[in-house]
This record gives C-alpha cells, structure tokens and sequence, in this order.
C-alpha cells in the first residue's frame, strides 16, 4: 500500500531539494523516505530532503541528504524552503528557519522569476576542529596535513554549523578533485564525515569552488560549502569581503569580516510540485 505524500522540489544552482510537510520526530522513517525520494530513477530525485512542520514565516525543518544521513544545515536547502514560504506568503519580507544547526534568518532580496532570491545569515563560522567534529591537533585549523595515499594534502577546517574541509587548488580537475572528495569526506579525522571544498582564487573578490557533499557526492553547489570557502580564503588572507563564489553553476555572494556572522546571497528556483507515491 502507498502513502501519498504532498512534496514540492525547487533547486539552487543545480544542489537540488524535495520540500515536504512531515512529522519531524521518526527518524528511521525520515531517512528511509529520504532515500526513497531523491532516489533519481525510483523516486523524484534529489540531493536532500527538507522535511517542515508547518506552512509560516517562522518554521522548524529536518534536513536529510539523499543517502539517508540527517545533516545539521543546507544553506541552499533554506533558502529553497524560505522560497517556499515566500510563495504564500508575499507580503513577508523575513523568514525564520529553525534547523539542527540553530535558527537562521533569511530576507528577501528580489525576484527575477522564476528565481527568488534572498540573503542568509548563516552566523559564525567556528575554526576550531572540535566544532566539526575533527580529530586535529590545536584551537584554529588552518591549515591541517593529511596523507591520501602517497600524498599529503593541506586541508582548512571550518564549521558552519555543519563540517567543512576546504582545499586549495592552482587547477579544478575533474579527475582530481572527485578522487580526493570522497577519500577526504570519509577520512578517520572525520568521525561524522565531512562536506569537502575545492578551491581556486582568480582575484581578491573571486574564487571558484567545487563541491563534493557529505552523503551526496558530487554537487552544482553548496550554501554552506559556498560561505566556508569563502572565510577560509578571507582567514588566509588570499581575498577579502565582499566575495563572488564561482560554482559549476552560477554564483553566490559571501560578506564576512572576522568576528561576525557569515551573510550569502543566492537564488531559490521552483521545480515540481506534486505527489509522491511511497511503498
């Protein structure tokens, strides 16, 4: 017997979600449904799943990656959902989004349709390895040696509230970077594996990045991988604020000075709205 769920999916350069109204408390439920639906031949498919609880400007959310795995952000995925809540609500102009990472504040920029674009207060980014967590060695991450295969690569450790491994690199190679991005998400220093960044500096306000996600794999982009790129190269001191990440798909803008909150602008764009049969 199939349960039918009501889901919409909207997509942010190309890092795609299912949004759904659901109870937030199973959570073997909430994985297995989030395997099911971003499966891309047996279900709708998807990067992850956001799971709300309610239709308002302030909203709680749970958000799974395709895999199953529940990840404590997405900032493409709450700006997707704050797309969502825009659509029913057009006067509002802010939204609150309660997530496993504390609450974020979203405000709404403009709209060049069909996109919606908003600006994130994502709040401080934490160097300390612990914040991942990270099993490093001193405070302040920057930078960290780890041996992959015969190599050791210089890693930058940042929490956004979720973990980040951010890497610099003088060219972005396919072959390259989606081999180390999934022996870096899952490498021993990671006990709750990591979300992985490849990094190239064109100029002070410009930098190209390429994302491998933690129980995702290969991504168009990431918000919270887009704002750890951007700090860590902002912390070195190889750019400054404001910032213009270049993802496979188009850009985001970052604004960080150390000691205060991250800020990113981007787009939500509605997909699909509809319903999801689930055996």
């Amino acid at each position: 017997m199939s349960t039918v769920i009501q889901a919409e999916k909207w997509q942010a350069y190309g890092n795609d979600f299912v949004l759904l109204p659901h109870s937030l408390s199973d959570q073997e439920r909430m994985s297995q449904l989030a395997r099911s639906i971003c499966d891309r031949r047996e279900g709708v498919g998807a990067d992850g799943m956001v799971a709300y609880d309610r239709i308002h400007t302030e909203v709680g959310c749970r958000i799974f990656n395709m895999d199953g795995s529940e990840a404590e952000i997405s900032g493409n995925g709450i700006r997707c959902l704050a797309g969502l809540l825009k659509q029913n609500f057009t006067e509002e102009s802010v939204f609150k989004i309660h997530c496993g990472a504390g609450t974020k504040t979203l405000t709404f920029l403009r709209a060049e349709p069909p996109a919606l674009w908003f600006r994130a207060n994502m709040g401080l980014p934490d160097f300390d390895p612990k914040a991942l967590p990270a099993i490093a060695p001193g405070k302040v991450a920057l930078p960290q040696p780890l041996a992959i295969d015969d190599r050791q690569i210089d890693v930058h450790l940042v929490s956004l509230g979720n973990p980040h491994c951010v890497v610099f690199l003088t060219e972005l190679l396919s072959q390259e970077w989606t081999c180390l991005g999934s022996k870096l998400e899952s490498h021993p220093i990671f006990p709750r594996r990591a979300n992985v960044e490849f990094v190239r500096v064109a100029d002070r306000h410009n930098i190209e990045v390429r994302m491998w996600e933690r129980g995702v794999g290969h991504t168009f982009s990431s918000g919270t991988g887009s704002c750890a790129s951007a700090v860590v190269s902002i912390q070195m001191g190889l750019t400054e604020s404001p910032l213009r990440v270049h993802t496979e798909k188009g850009e985001l803008r970052v604004q960080w000075r150390p000691g205060q909150d991250v800020l990113i602008d981007g787009p939500a764009v509605p997909v699909w709205r509809g319903e999801f049969f689930w055996e």
